[in-house]
């Protein structure tokens, strides 16, 4: 089941207009640390209560504070647009976040009466009565459907970008599949095209290079050991090890899983922070013989139970707290590798 936030910039006790939209800022970094698929901000108009009334302005600054959380309108108050204009208003946000913009509209006024008169020029309509036509020419826009016969010949919404137009072709390329041939499973079908396959297969895959094929990390690692004992092999931060140092610490890791009653047919969880031990954890966990589930540190309890059930995991290695309720052997990394004389004060004694 995917999650989603919808956010509509509340004045909550005495909080501004200012400090509403600052905390739906907020919230969408929130929703993106926690797992959240998609984060919607909404429109309303001439409320003292509601601080989002433009959901464009608003998504182009989500945009730029987030990375990867899809975002979206919920919705555009279409009655009060033209089609046109909310087309290019998402096509900007596209090409500024490409695959991670959502339009929702709605029909709805999104405010009083008095504020829907001032959004049509001091006009009294009826809110509606066109919202069938305007969505049918809302997705003419969007999708470059305009040809010699509609009403606005060839017209297109800019900017003209990439990730719209190969969507669209995706969409056509695989529906015209399924019609031609209908007794097929759609999952037999690609709606990717010859030469985006060879770009995904062999262009994006960088200088091709020689790779020992019969040789596993742990002992390609071994041998760079064995080599170069006393060189840094990882940093992060002001914390650096050695290749000895890694060795020997990854090997206590995996010692201590070994002595434990982890099967070796289920993974390992591994919720961890970046740091230089977190590569220390990934090998001695490899070392053991496991395999191991990254488990991102801020997903809420119930995601990770979720994942640590359906994957079968009976253990996690980690260097946080917060694991009530998981009912797993938990080994904490500091514990694992605190007492170990190799490791001094400015490694992990401070943490």
């Amino acid at each position: 089941m995917k999650l989603s936030i919808l956010d509509q910039s509340p004045l909550i006790g005495d909080a501004t207009p200012a400090e509403a939209l600052k905390q739906t800022v907020e919230l969408a970094k929130q929703a993106e640390k926690w797992g959240y698929h998609r984060f919607w901000v909404s429109e309303h108009h001439f409320s003292n209560r509601l601080a989002g009334s433009s959901p464009e302005v608003l998504l182009g600054h989500l945009s730029a504070v987030t990375s990867h959380i899809r975002i979206g309108s919920g919705g555009v108050m279409l009655p009060h647009y033209s089609a046109y204009k909310v087309a290019e208003n998402f096509r900007v946000l596209e090409a500024l976040a490409p695959g991670r913009i959502d339009l929702g509209i709605g029909r709805a006024p999104g405010g009083m009466p008095i504020s829907s008169i001032a959004l049509h020029h001091g006009e009294r309509k009826r809110l509606g009565d066109q919202y069938p036509e305007q969505v049918e020419e809302l997705k003419v826009y969007l999708h470059d459907l305009a040809d010699e016969f509609y009403p606005l010949p060839h017209l297109t919404a800019s900017p003209k970008v990439e990730t719209i137009e190969q969507f669209s072709n995706h969409f056509m390329r695989f529906t015209e599949q399924c019609l031609e041939t209908s007794e097929q499973m759609m999952c037999t079908h690609s709606f990717l095209s010859d030469m985006e396959k060879s770009q995904l297969f062999d262009s994006f895959q960088g200088e091709s290079l020689d790779y020992p094929v019969d040789r596993d990390i742990v002992s390609l690692f071994q041998q760079q050991v064995q080599l170069h004992p006393a060189r840094t092999a990882v940093v992060f931060g002001t914390t650096s090890y050695t290749y000895e140092e890694v060795d020997y610490l990854s090997d206590r890791i995996a010692c201590r899983l070994s002595q434990s009653q982890i099967t070796r047919e289920t993974p390992v969880g591994l919720r961890m922070y970046r740091s230089a031990e977190l590569v220390i954890a990934i090998l001695g966990i490899l070392k053991a013989g496991y395999a191991y589930l990254p488990i991102d540190v801020h997903l809420p309890i119930e995601r990770i139970r979720y994942m640590l059930k359906n994957s079968g995991a009976t253990a996690i290695v980690s260097d946080t707290e917060g694991h009530e309720g998981l009912d797993i052997e938990v080994h904490v990394i500091q514990d694992m590798l605190r007492n170990e004389l190799w490791v001094s004060d400015h490694k992990l004694g401070n943490k």
